[in-house]
């Protein structure tokens, strides 16, 4: 029943996100935080940094790390401390592994088709997300789509035309 990131590691006390405000930096573990957690989805890491290169000659970095949608999780592995064995080099402080959903997850046993349909509603920033996902299990292979939507109070701008 988590809506964010933030709200994954809140009643952990040594891992914490760390972010500039505006944007998600990653995760702070042992005392390291930014490129020295690694995050990674289904065992496939995540870059450090997500760069634009468009505008940083203008002065604007946006050293923020890629993330992923807590609705099209299943579950999340954090690892504390360096394990290079099983999370690879240059995660000194620890690993962050997220395990997306498969069909095998939205289809019932002895069934080859399944839905989900999923709403939530958080009151601090007024902010709706929906999930609609579809999946088909059968014999030879598996597939899924998934669709996630946020929207809310905090996404739209305070200024502009009317």
């Amino acid at each position: 029943m988590i809506r964010d990131t933030r709200d994954l590691v809140r009643y952990s006390s040594d891992v914490g996100v760390s972010d500039d405000g505006r944007r998600m930096k990653g995760f702070a573990m042992r005392g390291v935080e930014d490129n020295r957690v690694g995050i990674s989805i289904d065992g496939v890491a995540l870059p450090s940094s997500e760069e634009n290169s468009l505008y940083a000659r203008y002065g604007n970095f946006n050293n923020s790390r890629l993330s992923i949608d807590t609705e099209l999780v299943k579950g999340v592995d954090i690892t504390k401390g360096a394990d290079s064995f099983e999370s690879g080099s240059g995660s000194l402080g620890g690993n962050v592994n997220y395990r997306t959903l498969d069909a095998r997850d939205i289809v019932l046993p002895e069934q080859n088709f399944g839905a989900l349909l999923r709403s939530g509603y958080a009151s601090k920033n007024r902010e709706w997300a929906n999930t609609a996902g579809f999946g088909y299990a059968g014999n030879v292979f598996d597939a899924v789509v998934l669709y996630s939507r946020r929207h809310g109070h905090e996404m739209k701008s305070g200024g502009g035309c009317r």
